[in-house]
């Protein structure tokens, strides 16, 4: 193998781990958002937590494929491991790893985006 591709492959594998370094940030950051509403709530102190917004496309949006925009149906993450983990367990292993990477994940716990859970529920709920 070349150094090139060497390289690439290595910057390949360095992007991928940011992105989900990234991710998890924002789901830090997001959880101590409600954390702190939690707080400001049972103190008697009102206030909404803000969520955090970022006007830049995040770099893991720009490896993904298309996805759907809106997707009919509203789920949460639980349903959606819930369900694509039994279809895993039910003979549907190649399925569920295949709508895994259309979505840009590569495990069940890596899934995170809110935004994809009903699209991903309405597609494992066509494997048959």
């Amino acid at each position: 193998m070349s150094m090139m591709s060497e390289t690439a492959i290595g910057l390949s594998d360095l992007l991928t781990q940011g992105n989900k370094m990234i991710a998890a940030w924002r789901e830090a950051l997001n959880d101590l958002e409600a954390l702190l509403y939690l707080i400001e709530r049972a103190s008697g102190q009102k206030g909404e937590p803000e969520p955090i917004e970022d006007d830049s496309v995040a770099p893991e949006e720009l490896l993904k494929e298309e996805a759907p925009k809106k997707p009919a149906r509203t789920a949460t993450l639980e349903e959606a491991r819930i369900l694509l983990s039994r279809k895993a367990r039910n003979g549907y292993r190649a399925e569920v790893k295949a709508l895994l990477t259309k979505y840009g994940y590569e495990k069940l716990t890596d899934i995170s985006d809110p935004k994809i859970f009903g699209a991903l529920l309405e597609e494992a709920e066509r494997f048959e």
